[in-house]
């Protein structure tokens, strides 16, 4: 089964033919996190909170 052989290396074009590379997405860019979403929900969280803890206070 073709699977369960170890991943053949393949050479990086560009004229660096000595360069091997041992992943086969080794290319690809890496994903970088932004912590923009997690922050507007926290935000929106807190004042959600927040209004609701003045509407339980004053009623």
């Amino acid at each position: 089964m073709t699977h369960w052989r170890k991943p053949r290396l393949r050479m990086i074009e560009g004229g660096r033919a000595d360069i091997v590379v041992s992943r086969p997405d080794a290319s690809q860019a890496r994903t970088k996190w932004t912590l923009w979403p997690f922050a507007a929900i926290l935000v929106t969280a807190l004042l959600w909170g927040g209004i609701y803890w003045i509407v339980r206070a004053f009623s």
